[in-house]
Formats: structure tokens, sequence, C-alpha cells
């Protein structure tokens, strides 16, 4: 089986783009035996427990500020966690580390990240106009993701 994992505070503002994905992937596509797609929201502990499981593959879909036009999407590697994690903010890097020591096998983990202006401090739930036009370009990625990620590792 393959994770789609969404993360992020669906109640400060674009932060809430991973579940906004998951949400709207479960909806809109009929899940087949093959993947599942749950929301995390900010449960890191919760998102390193399902990765230390027994999924062949995963796919994390969060947000981030990097400095490039909000709405801008870009997929990264687990090698890669440096380059996709802002300044003090290492969480989700974390995670996934701490889940693949749990992991008697390494799990190949994807991330697909958003670009945001900004997260707001108090509670402003709703996705910016760029960050939410983004969400059909990456349910579109997620769909050839999935069906390539699915023929990959159908025999696994």
């Amino acid at each position: 089986m393959i994770l789609v994992a969404g993360i992020g505070n669906e109640l400060l503002g674009d932060d809430g783009f991973g579940p906004e994905v998951v949400r709207r992937l479960a909806a809109e596509r009929p899940v087949p035996s093959e993947w599942e797609a749950r929301d995390f929201g900010t449960r890191e502990l919760d998102l390193a427990l399902a990765l230390s499981g027994t999924w062949r593959a995963a796919l994390v879909v969060d947000s981030t500020q990097l400095g490039d036009p909000p709405g801008t999407l870009r997929l990264h590697l687990p090698d890669q966690a440096a380059a996709w994690q802002p300044d003090g903010h290492a969480g989700l890097a974390h995670t996934l580390v701490l889940a693949q020591a749990w992991r008697s096998t390494p799990l190949p983990v994807h991330v697909l990240t958003c670009e945001v202006s900004e997260v707001p401090e108090d509670p402003a739930p709703g996705l910016s106009p760029a960050v939410a036009a983004a969400v059909a370009p990456a349910l579109a990625w997620i769909g050839r993701w999935l069906a390539a990620t699915a023929l990959v590792h159908r025999d696994a």
C-alpha cells in the first residue's frame, strides 16, 4: 500500500494546504486498494508511527516558505530535507528520520510542498487565492505519481 499524508494546521490559513489536498483527493478519486489518503494535521508523531508501518511508499503533502512565488509546487526527496525546511522548522524532517529509524527496511518518501506567503499566528482558516489555485495541479500531479508508484511497487 501507498500512503498519501497531508500535514498542516488548517486553522492557520495556507498551512492547511496538506489537509485540503488529501481531503479533496479522497473525495474526488475513488480510493483503490493500492493507496490511502490521510490527514495528519499537526500530529507529527502519529505520522512517524504511520510511516513506520508496512507501507511500500509514501507521499507527504505540506506547505513551505522558501521564497518562491505563492502556489509554487515542488517535489522533494528525503535526502533533500535541509533544502525544503525553513530555518527553525525542521519538524517534518525529524519526523521522517524518526519513521525511518523505526522501520526494518527503508521507505521511499517523497514530499510535495506548496509555497505560501505567510502563515498567520492567530486562527485564520482558509487558503489564500494563490495556494487554493495550486490544489488542482497538486491533485493532478499526485494522480500521476500514484499511478507510477503503484506500478513500481506492485510486486514489491
